[in-house]
């Protein structure tokens, strides 16, 4: 009996493991998206009839090759007439990046101090 190691699978894993940075870059992004849904869900314009599309505001983080992006979203078919129609009156979403953008922002700048 032994053990053994693939070192080409081994390397693999090494090479494509995300960085400190990364993950810290994707914690604080996470973080930012739940700031987002959290401030949607409180300011939302409609009054509930069911809270299906209140309960639905998601906010989420889409990780690409040199690019983390924070979003926010309806999850309800008719999301998009809550932010279109009746000229903009029940509008939600860009409010609330407007609202909370610059806050992500400067906490990741200061993020960026303390990466390497």
């Amino acid at each position: 009996m032994g053990i053994r190691i693939k070192a080409d699978e081994v390397l693999d894993v090494l090479t494509n493991a995300p960085s400190k940075s990364q993950v810290a870059i994707k914690m604080y992004a996470q973080e930012g998206a739940k700031k987002f849904e959290n401030y949607a869900k409180t300011h939302r314009r409609w009054t509930d009839r069911t809270g299906r599309a209140r309960a639905s505001l998601t906010g989420w983080v889409e990780t690409l090759t040199n690019v983390t992006r924070i979003n926010i979203s309806h999850g309800v078919d008719y999301g998009i007439w809550l932010e279109l129609a009746h000229e903009r009156k029940y509008a939600i979403l860009q409010e609330t990046v407007d609202n909370n953008a610059e806050e992500v922002l400067e906490g990741f700048k200061d993020l960026t101090k303390h990466l390497r």
